[in-house]
């Protein structure tokens, strides 16, 4: 097989934003101590996985680049397309016996990992179901790949990652993930050994939300930039730049109106020092940047519980930490963020649109007023 090199190219240019004041209604919200109103519904529907751009000339290079991106090691990606190689031929279409088809049906495998029982196959439907795609999707089956790795079986999936080579990586997807019918296949590992070998230097890191519920559209995580990341995917910032730039209605902060779902990242490297934070942040996670530096997101779905984001746990700029949804004190969906440097509370704002064009600010420099209504 050839081996391609992909280039992700994203470009966006910052402009002046004007904010509407708000309305009796809203200012009554904030004088109950609302925590947050929505001032503007996100337009786009959450989309899980079906949506995911996927980066890659062929099935096998999308599906490297996506388990890449979403944090595994090389060797594991390809221990997972070995085990998949084996089932389906990385066809998303696959359903046995020999055939092909966009359903999938009781009894028989169906897609990359042969998925033959309602108990599996249903929960894929769903998800491709409120994706508007079809459960052959090749987005949505590697979505729910990592969905089932980390929230079904999520001590197969702390094996997994927790393994040291291609071959370990392989094995454990093959007697605990597939639990095929029969011996060990060595193929397996040969296949996988063969596409570490393309792709091992050649990952684009480009693509796709990662496990946990419901996952929305995604083109990357988060674009890292030098040491910096967006805190999710890059489209939310190209499409709906205001949602980044506008003021937060009482103190130094940002609200990010993004539906239920969405992935949400690290914008630093750091410690998870408090997961999932409770209160008026509701299912939150706050991280320890180091040399004074906090962060804090707020009004998610599972904060504290995705794998390597737990309370104690070193992350990485662009890492999974949690998915937005509408817990504490909120009155619509969105991410909440707070930066504060040795206490104070900073305007994310100028980091957003840094990290957009490139030049990230540094944090200690970002403003602690004139970011407010």
């Amino acid at each position: 097989m050839t081996r391609f090199t992909c280039l992700l190219i994203c470009f966006v240019a910052a402009n002046p934003i004007f904010v509407s004041a708000l309305s009796s209604d809203q200012q009554k919200a904030l004088d109950s101590g609302v925590y947050y109103f929505n001032t503007e519904d996100p337009t786009e529907p959450c989309a899980v996985g079906g949506s995911t751009t996927l980066v890659g000339s062929d099935n096998a290079e999308k599906i490297y680049n996506f388990f890449v991106s979403r944090g595994l090691q090389p060797f594991q990606a390809a221990g997972i397309m070995g085990n998949m190689m084996a089932e389906s031929g990385l066809n998303p279409r696959a359903l046995q016996p020999g055939g092909e088809g966009d359903q999938p049906i009781n009894g028989r495998g169906f897609g990359l990992v042969q998925w033959t029982f309602t108990v599996r196959q249903k929960p894929l439907v769903e998800r491709a179901q409120a994706a508007n795609v079809l459960p052959s999707d090749l987005g949505v089956q590697l979505e729910y790949v990592l969905y089932e790795l980390d929230e079904v079986y999520p001590a197969v999936g702390d094996d997994f990652r927790a393994t040291t080579n291609v071959r370990d990586a392989t094995l454990v997807i093959e007697d605990r993930y597939e639990i095929h019918a029969g011996p060990r296949q060595p193929r397996r590992i040969q296949w996988a050994e063969g596409f570490l070998a393309q792709f091992g230097g050649n990952a684009s890191g480009g693509s796709g939300s990662s496990s946990g519920g419901t996952a929305c559209a995604t083109d990357g995580s988060g674009q890292v930039v030098g040491n910096f990341s967006l805190p999710v995917d890059r489209r939310w910032y190209d499409e709906h730049q205001v949602w980044f730039t506008k003021p937060h209605h009482d103190y130094p902060a940002a609200d990010i109106p993004v539906p239920v779902g969405t992935p949400v990242y690290s914008m630093t490297a750091g410690t998870v020092t408090n997961a999932p934070n409770g209160g008026a942040c509701g299912t939150g996670v706050s991280i320890d940047a180091g040399s004074g530096v906090t962060f804090t997101y707020c009004h998610g779905s599972d904060g504290g519980s995705i794998t390597g984001a737990r309370e104690g746990d070193t992350v990485s700029a662009g890492q999974l930490i949690m998915h937005s949804a509408n817990t504490g004190r909120s009155t619509g969906p969105h991410l909440h963020l707070g930066i504060k440097v040795n206490g104070e509370n900073r305007c994310p704002q100028e980091l957003f649109v840094g990290i957009a064009n490139g030049t990230p600010p540094a944090i200690t420099s970002l403003p602690s007023s004139g970011c407010t209504n």
